[in-house]
Protein backbone atom coordinates (compact mmCIF):
# COMPACT_ATOMS: atom_id res chain seq x y z
CA UNK A 1 0.00 0.00 0.00
CA UNK A 2 1.30 3.19 -1.32
CA UNK A 3 1.40 6.31 0.92
CA UNK A 4 -1.83 8.60 0.08
CA UNK A 5 -1.93 12.39 2.03
CA UNK A 6 -5.14 12.93 1.49
CA UNK A 7 -6.76 9.70 2.79
CA UNK A 8 -7.45 7.52 6.27
CA UNK A 9 -7.35 9.52 9.75
CA UNK A 10 -4.34 10.22 11.94
CA UNK A 11 -5.21 8.27 14.08
CA UNK A 12 -5.23 4.88 14.92
CA UNK A 13 -8.20 2.67 16.25
CA UNK A 14 -6.98 1.16 18.92
CA UNK A 15 -4.20 1.91 21.37
CA UNK A 16 -2.96 4.38 23.60
CA UNK A 17 -3.10 7.46 21.41
CA UNK A 18 -7.15 6.18 20.46
CA UNK A 19 -8.23 6.04 23.97
CA UNK A 20 -6.61 9.06 24.92
CA UNK A 21 -8.21 11.25 22.67
CA UNK A 22 -11.24 9.67 22.32
CA UNK A 23 -12.56 8.39 25.53
CA UNK A 24 -10.04 10.89 28.14
CA UNK A 25 -10.09 14.19 26.18
CA UNK A 26 -12.76 14.37 23.72
CA UNK A 27 -15.37 12.07 25.30
CA UNK A 28 -19.34 12.39 24.96
CA UNK A 29 -19.77 13.94 28.51
CA UNK A 30 -18.03 17.04 27.21
CA UNK A 31 -14.70 17.92 25.74
CA UNK A 32 -12.07 18.54 28.56
CA UNK A 33 -10.90 21.24 26.09
CA UNK A 34 -11.44 22.59 22.45
CA UNK A 35 -7.65 22.52 21.75
CA UNK A 36 -7.54 20.68 18.20
CA UNK A 37 -7.38 17.30 17.95
CA UNK A 38 -3.57 17.43 16.28
CA UNK A 39 -2.70 18.43 19.44
CA UNK A 40 -4.25 15.76 21.62
CA UNK A 41 -2.55 13.30 19.64
CA UNK A 42 1.26 14.79 20.07
CA UNK A 43 0.56 15.04 23.06
CA UNK A 44 -0.23 11.31 23.80
CA UNK A 45 3.10 10.43 21.20
CA UNK A 46 4.51 12.82 24.00
CA UNK A 47 2.76 10.48 26.47
CA UNK A 48 3.94 7.08 24.82
CA UNK A 49 7.32 8.23 24.27
CA UNK A 50 8.08 9.14 27.81
CA UNK A 51 7.35 6.00 29.12
CA UNK A 52 8.98 4.02 26.15
CA UNK A 53 11.81 5.58 25.16
CA UNK A 54 14.52 3.82 27.38
CA UNK A 55 12.96 0.41 26.62
CA UNK A 56 12.28 0.34 22.70
CA UNK A 57 15.03 0.96 19.82
CA UNK A 58 14.32 0.92 16.45
CA UNK A 59 17.58 -0.48 14.40
CA UNK A 60 18.48 3.16 11.85
CA UNK A 61 21.80 3.60 10.45
CA UNK A 62 25.09 2.95 12.68
CA UNK A 63 23.01 3.10 15.72
CA UNK A 64 19.83 2.59 17.64
CA UNK A 65 17.25 4.65 17.52
CA UNK A 66 15.19 4.96 20.53
CA UNK A 67 11.56 7.01 20.46
CA UNK A 68 12.48 9.94 21.59
CA UNK A 69 9.99 12.91 20.32
CA UNK A 70 10.51 17.11 20.39
CA UNK A 71 7.28 18.35 19.32
CA UNK A 72 6.16 21.38 19.37
CA UNK A 73 2.40 23.13 19.12
CA UNK A 74 2.13 25.95 16.88
CA UNK A 75 -1.16 28.41 16.64
CA UNK A 76 -2.57 31.70 17.42
CA UNK A 77 -2.28 33.08 21.23
CA UNK A 78 -5.47 31.43 23.28
CA UNK A 79 -7.47 30.58 21.20
CA UNK A 80 -6.05 26.84 20.63
CA UNK A 81 -5.36 26.07 23.81
CA UNK A 82 -2.00 24.67 23.13
CA UNK A 83 -0.52 25.15 27.38
CA UNK A 84 -4.02 23.43 28.11
CA UNK A 85 -3.50 20.51 25.69
CA UNK A 86 -0.13 20.10 27.51
CA UNK A 87 -1.57 20.04 31.07
CA UNK A 88 -3.56 17.46 30.22
CA UNK A 89 -1.39 15.00 28.91
CA UNK A 90 0.90 16.33 31.56
CA UNK A 91 -1.86 15.37 34.35
CA UNK A 92 -2.02 12.03 33.33
CA UNK A 93 1.85 11.05 33.50
CA UNK A 94 1.78 12.81 37.16
CA UNK A 95 -1.13 10.06 38.16
CA UNK A 96 1.17 7.63 37.19
CA UNK A 97 2.81 6.12 39.36
CA UNK A 98 5.66 4.41 37.38
CA UNK A 99 5.90 7.56 35.40
CA UNK A 100 5.62 10.70 37.05
CA UNK A 101 9.39 10.93 38.14
CA UNK A 102 9.63 11.39 34.68
CA UNK A 103 8.11 14.91 34.03
CA UNK A 104 10.97 17.43 34.06
CA UNK A 105 10.30 21.31 35.58
CA UNK A 106 8.86 23.91 33.47
CA UNK A 107 11.92 25.95 33.18
CA UNK A 108 15.50 24.90 34.27
CA UNK A 109 18.93 25.81 33.39
CA UNK A 110 20.95 23.58 31.79
CA UNK A 111 22.81 22.31 34.50
CA UNK A 112 19.89 21.93 36.22
CA UNK A 113 18.49 19.59 33.35
CA UNK A 114 21.83 17.16 33.39
CA UNK A 115 21.77 17.45 37.10
CA UNK A 116 17.88 15.91 37.18
CA UNK A 117 19.13 13.68 34.22
CA UNK A 118 21.32 12.26 36.40
CA UNK A 119 19.12 11.24 39.05
CA UNK A 120 16.60 10.14 36.46
CA UNK A 121 18.46 9.61 32.65
CA UNK A 122 14.43 9.58 30.95
CA UNK A 123 12.35 12.88 31.11
CA UNK A 124 9.83 14.62 29.38
CA UNK A 125 10.64 18.11 29.39
CA UNK A 126 7.50 20.59 28.92
CA UNK A 127 7.90 23.77 27.55
CA UNK A 128 4.90 25.51 27.39
CA UNK A 129 5.85 29.09 26.80
CA UNK A 130 8.33 28.59 24.40
CA UNK A 131 8.19 32.21 23.46
CA UNK A 132 9.75 32.92 26.94
CA UNK A 133 12.15 30.36 26.19
CA UNK A 134 13.65 31.81 23.41
CA UNK A 135 13.82 35.71 24.46
CA UNK A 136 16.03 34.99 27.73
CA UNK A 137 19.42 35.29 25.67
CA UNK A 138 22.26 34.69 26.78
CA UNK A 139 20.88 33.29 30.06
CA UNK A 140 18.98 29.79 30.80
CA UNK A 141 17.39 29.43 27.23
CA UNK A 142 20.28 30.34 25.43
CA UNK A 143 22.25 28.01 27.10
CA UNK A 144 20.11 24.86 27.19
CA UNK A 145 19.33 24.88 23.46
CA UNK A 146 22.79 23.46 22.54
CA UNK A 147 22.19 20.46 25.29
CA UNK A 148 18.71 20.09 23.99
CA UNK A 149 20.16 19.25 20.84
CA UNK A 150 22.74 17.58 21.90
CA UNK A 151 20.06 15.22 23.79
CA UNK A 152 17.76 14.98 20.81
CA UNK A 153 20.25 12.30 19.17
CA UNK A 154 20.08 10.16 22.76
CA UNK A 155 23.87 9.65 22.51
CA UNK A 156 24.70 6.35 24.56
CA UNK A 157 26.86 9.00 27.16
CA UNK A 158 26.73 12.47 27.39
CA UNK A 159 29.55 14.41 29.01
CA UNK A 160 29.22 18.32 30.24
CA UNK A 161 31.99 19.98 31.83
CA UNK A 162 30.37 22.75 34.56
CA UNK A 163 31.85 24.97 36.25
CA UNK A 164 32.91 22.82 39.00
CA UNK A 165 32.74 19.55 37.71
CA UNK A 166 32.25 17.35 34.89
CA UNK A 167 28.93 15.66 34.35
CA UNK A 168 28.59 12.44 32.80
CA UNK A 169 25.10 10.55 32.05
CA UNK A 170 24.45 7.06 30.62
CA UNK A 171 21.83 6.60 28.43
CA UNK A 172 20.08 9.91 28.41
CA UNK A 173 16.59 9.68 27.08
CA UNK A 174 14.94 12.95 26.52
CA UNK A 175 11.55 13.92 24.99
CA UNK A 176 10.13 17.72 24.78
CA UNK A 177 6.41 19.30 23.94
CA UNK A 178 6.45 22.82 24.02
CA UNK A 179 4.04 25.29 22.54
CA UNK A 180 4.43 28.58 21.25
CA UNK A 181 2.37 31.47 19.32
CA UNK A 182 2.59 31.45 15.25
CA UNK A 183 3.38 35.49 15.89
CA UNK A 184 6.10 35.19 18.50
CA UNK A 185 8.37 32.95 15.83
CA UNK A 186 8.66 36.30 13.57
CA UNK A 187 8.35 38.98 16.91
CA UNK A 188 11.15 37.32 18.58
CA UNK A 189 14.90 38.94 17.59
CA UNK A 190 17.00 35.68 16.67
CA UNK A 191 14.42 32.83 15.56
CA UNK A 192 15.34 32.58 11.99
CA UNK A 193 18.95 31.81 13.69
CA UNK A 194 17.16 29.02 15.48
CA UNK A 195 16.60 27.48 12.28
CA UNK A 196 20.20 27.39 10.48
CA UNK A 197 21.50 26.39 13.66
CA UNK A 198 19.06 23.19 13.77
CA UNK A 199 17.08 24.22 16.98
CA UNK A 200 13.90 24.00 15.80
CA UNK A 201 14.61 21.05 13.08
CA UNK A 202 14.73 18.83 15.63
CA UNK A 203 11.14 19.47 16.56
CA UNK A 204 8.14 18.21 14.91
CA UNK A 205 5.70 21.13 14.40
CA UNK A 206 1.99 20.57 14.25
CA UNK A 207 -0.55 23.04 13.81
CA UNK A 208 -4.56 22.56 14.11
CA UNK A 209 -5.97 20.32 11.49
CA UNK A 210 -7.97 23.13 9.96
CA UNK A 211 -4.84 25.12 8.91
CA UNK A 212 -2.70 22.11 7.81
CA UNK A 213 -5.45 19.84 5.59
CA UNK A 214 -5.09 17.49 8.85
CA UNK A 215 -7.68 14.75 7.87
CA UNK A 216 -10.56 14.29 10.66
CA UNK A 217 -10.73 11.36 12.91
CA UNK A 218 -13.31 8.77 12.25
CA UNK A 219 -15.23 10.54 15.49
CA UNK A 220 -15.67 14.20 14.22
CA UNK A 221 -17.40 12.66 11.00
CA UNK A 222 -21.19 13.19 12.43
CA UNK A 223 -22.17 10.12 9.60
CA UNK A 224 -19.96 7.78 12.11
CA UNK A 225 -20.84 6.85 15.69
CA UNK A 226 -19.92 9.46 18.08
CA UNK A 227 -17.47 8.56 21.00
CA UNK A 228 -19.09 6.45 23.99
CA UNK A 229 -19.15 7.96 27.33
CA UNK A 230 -16.56 8.45 29.87
CA UNK A 231 -15.47 5.61 31.93
CA UNK A 232 -14.87 6.58 35.28
CA UNK A 233 -11.40 4.45 35.79
CA UNK A 234 -10.87 5.87 32.05
CA UNK A 235 -7.70 7.34 33.47
CA UNK A 236 -6.49 4.17 35.44
CA UNK A 237 -7.00 2.71 32.21
CA UNK A 238 -4.79 4.79 30.61
CA UNK A 239 -2.20 4.67 32.94
CA UNK A 240 -2.48 0.35 33.35
CA UNK A 241 -1.69 0.61 29.25
CA UNK A 242 1.33 2.78 29.86
CA UNK A 243 2.48 0.58 32.30
CA UNK A 244 1.62 -3.00 30.62
CA UNK A 245 3.41 -1.54 27.37
CA UNK A 246 6.36 -0.88 29.45
CA UNK A 247 6.74 -4.29 31.06
CA UNK A 248 5.82 -6.66 27.77
CA UNK A 249 8.41 -4.42 26.19
CA UNK A 250 10.91 -5.51 29.01
CA UNK A 251 9.95 -8.98 29.31
CA UNK A 252 10.38 -9.08 25.16
CA UNK A 253 13.90 -8.22 25.72
CA UNK A 254 14.84 -10.34 28.92
CA UNK A 255 14.97 -7.18 30.72
CA UNK A 256 16.58 -5.12 28.30
CA UNK A 257 16.08 -2.73 25.40
CA UNK A 258 14.12 -4.03 22.80
CA UNK A 259 15.59 -3.88 19.64
CA UNK A 260 13.10 -4.02 16.58
CA UNK A 261 13.58 -5.41 13.51
CA UNK A 262 13.05 -3.37 11.23
CA UNK A 263 9.65 -3.07 8.82
CA UNK A 264 7.64 -5.42 6.70
CA UNK A 265 7.95 -4.92 3.21
CA UNK A 266 4.49 -3.72 2.98
CA UNK A 267 5.43 -0.66 5.64
CA UNK A 268 8.50 -0.54 3.67
CA UNK A 269 6.46 0.38 1.08
CA UNK A 270 4.64 2.97 2.86
CA UNK A 271 7.66 4.32 4.08
CA UNK A 272 9.32 5.17 0.59
CA UNK A 273 6.47 6.48 -1.27
CA UNK A 274 6.63 8.80 1.34
CA UNK A 275 9.98 9.92 1.26
CA UNK A 276 9.81 9.99 -2.39
CA UNK A 277 6.78 12.50 -2.42
CA UNK A 278 8.67 15.24 0.32
CA UNK A 279 12.05 14.37 -1.62
CA UNK A 280 10.46 15.78 -5.03
CA UNK A 281 12.97 18.63 -6.02
CA UNK A 282 10.34 20.39 -8.55
CA UNK A 283 7.27 20.83 -5.98
CA UNK A 284 6.02 23.97 -5.13
CA UNK A 285 7.02 25.72 -1.85
CA UNK A 286 9.97 22.47 -1.62
CA UNK A 287 12.35 24.43 -3.81
CA UNK A 288 16.28 23.78 -1.99
CA UNK A 289 16.28 27.62 -1.16
CA UNK A 290 12.98 28.32 0.12
CA UNK A 291 12.30 25.30 2.12
CA UNK A 292 12.95 24.74 6.13
CA UNK A 293 15.55 22.59 7.04
CA UNK A 294 15.24 19.56 8.71
CA UNK A 295 13.33 17.24 6.35
CA UNK A 296 15.80 14.38 7.05
CA UNK A 297 14.98 14.99 11.05
CA UNK A 298 11.57 14.77 10.23
CA UNK A 299 12.28 11.04 8.54
CA UNK A 300 13.29 9.89 11.61
CA UNK A 301 10.80 11.34 13.61
CA UNK A 302 8.28 9.43 11.39
CA UNK A 303 10.53 6.43 12.11
CA UNK A 304 10.15 7.13 15.71
CA UNK A 305 6.37 7.31 15.76
CA UNK A 306 6.22 3.99 14.03
CA UNK A 307 7.83 2.43 16.75
CA UNK A 308 5.98 3.51 19.19
CA UNK A 309 2.73 2.48 17.21
CA UNK A 310 4.46 -1.00 16.97
CA UNK A 311 4.53 -1.54 20.35
CA UNK A 312 1.35 -0.03 21.24
CA UNK A 313 -0.91 -1.39 18.36
CA UNK A 314 0.28 -4.83 19.25
CA UNK A 315 -0.02 -4.67 23.35
CA UNK A 316 3.47 -4.16 23.72
CA UNK A 317 4.45 -7.71 21.75
CA UNK A 318 5.28 -5.70 18.55
CA UNK A 319 8.90 -7.15 17.36
CA UNK A 320 8.72 -5.40 13.72
CA UNK A 321 6.64 -1.86 12.32
CA UNK A 322 4.33 -3.20 10.26
CA UNK A 323 1.96 -1.20 7.59
CA UNK A 324 -0.62 -0.06 9.87
CA UNK A 325 2.27 1.61 12.70
CA UNK A 326 3.50 2.89 9.26
CA UNK A 327 0.73 4.28 7.67
CA UNK A 328 -0.33 6.11 10.87
CA UNK A 329 3.07 7.35 11.44
CA UNK A 330 3.87 8.67 7.83
CA UNK A 331 -0.10 10.44 8.19
CA UNK A 332 1.62 12.16 11.36
CA UNK A 333 4.94 13.17 9.89
CA UNK A 334 3.22 14.61 6.68
CA UNK A 335 0.80 16.91 8.64
CA UNK A 336 4.08 18.22 11.08
CA UNK A 337 5.40 18.77 7.28
CA UNK A 338 2.63 21.08 6.38
CA UNK A 339 2.95 22.44 9.68
CA UNK A 340 6.37 23.60 9.34
CA UNK A 341 5.32 25.04 5.92
CA UNK A 342 3.08 27.08 7.37
CA UNK A 343 5.29 28.09 10.10
CA UNK A 344 7.93 28.54 7.69
CA UNK A 345 5.90 30.96 5.31
CA UNK A 346 4.42 33.07 8.14
CA UNK A 347 7.53 33.56 10.45
CA UNK A 348 9.77 35.00 8.10
CA UNK A 349 8.20 38.00 6.67
CA UNK A 350 11.45 40.23 6.28
CA UNK A 351 12.90 40.42 3.06
CA UNK A 352 16.52 39.82 4.86
CA UNK A 353 15.48 36.62 6.86
CA UNK A 354 14.26 35.46 3.28
CA UNK A 355 17.83 36.13 1.83
CA UNK A 356 19.69 34.84 5.16
CA UNK A 357 18.28 31.48 4.54
CA UNK A 358 19.45 32.11 0.38
CA UNK A 359 22.58 32.67 1.98
CA UNK A 360 23.10 30.31 3.83
CA UNK A 361 21.98 27.62 1.26
CA UNK A 362 24.08 28.85 -1.11
CA UNK A 363 26.87 27.85 1.39
CA UNK A 364 25.57 24.91 2.10
CA UNK A 365 25.09 24.00 -1.53
CA UNK A 366 29.18 23.59 -1.84
CA UNK A 367 30.10 21.15 0.70
CA UNK A 368 33.84 21.47 1.48
CA UNK A 369 34.74 23.50 -1.56
CA UNK A 370 33.38 26.36 0.59
CA UNK A 371 32.01 29.59 -2.06
CA UNK A 372 34.09 32.98 -2.33
CA UNK A 373 33.28 35.73 -0.62
CA UNK A 374 33.05 37.33 -4.09
CA UNK A 375 30.69 34.67 -5.95
CA UNK A 376 28.58 35.22 -3.13
CA UNK A 377 28.45 38.61 -3.27
CA UNK A 378 27.76 39.37 -6.82
CA UNK A 379 24.80 36.32 -7.01
CA UNK A 380 23.04 37.83 -3.67
CA UNK A 381 22.66 41.11 -5.93
CA UNK A 382 23.11 42.61 -2.61
CA UNK A 383 24.74 46.03 -1.60
CA UNK A 384 28.00 45.44 -0.43
CA UNK A 385 27.05 46.73 3.16
CA UNK A 386 23.69 45.09 3.63
CA UNK A 387 25.43 41.55 2.72
CA UNK A 388 28.02 41.67 4.86
CA UNK A 389 25.71 42.42 7.73
CA UNK A 390 23.80 39.69 6.95
CA UNK A 391 26.96 37.58 6.38
CA UNK A 392 27.75 38.30 9.49
CA UNK A 393 25.03 37.52 11.17
CA UNK A 394 25.71 34.15 10.06
CA UNK A 395 28.85 33.64 11.05
CA UNK A 396 28.03 35.14 14.47
CA UNK A 397 25.26 32.41 14.82
CA UNK A 398 28.94 29.95 14.01
CA UNK A 399 26.44 28.67 10.98
CA UNK A 400 29.26 29.19 8.37
CA UNK A 401 32.55 30.66 8.91
CA UNK A 402 35.23 32.18 6.50
CA UNK A 403 38.84 30.47 5.49
CA UNK A 404 41.57 32.90 4.44
CA UNK A 405 42.94 32.33 1.10
CA UNK A 406 46.46 32.50 -0.06
CA UNK A 407 45.62 35.38 -2.09
CA UNK A 408 43.73 37.44 0.40
CA UNK A 409 40.58 36.49 -0.95
CA UNK A 410 38.29 34.12 1.70
CA UNK A 411 36.07 31.55 0.76
CA UNK A 412 32.91 30.56 3.57
CA UNK A 413 31.78 27.24 4.41
CA UNK A 414 28.65 25.68 6.77
CA UNK A 415 29.57 24.22 9.84
CA UNK A 416 28.75 20.57 9.76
Amino acid sequence: MAFDQDTGTLVPHKGFVYHYVRDHVQSATGWLTDAPTTFHAACAYAQLATALQDCVAYPWAAAPLPPNLYLLLVANTTRHRKSTAIRLALDVLRFAEHLKGRIGPDECSAEGLLLALQDQPTLLLPIPEMADFLVTANTWGERLKPVLMSLSDAPSVYRKRLARATIEIEQPRISVLAAIALHALSEIRGTQLDWHSGFFARFMFVCPGSEQGAVLLDWENPELEQPAPARPGCLNALHERLYMLQQTAKATANGNVLMLTGMTEEARTVFRAWRAQINEPNTDADRDDERPEGQDRLVTGVLKIATLLAVDLTDGAGTQVDEAAMTYAVRFGEMSRRSQRIVWSKYAPTQDSRMMTKLYNAVRKTGETGIAHSVLLRNSHLRAKDFQELVETLRQADQIYAVALPNGGQVYRTRK
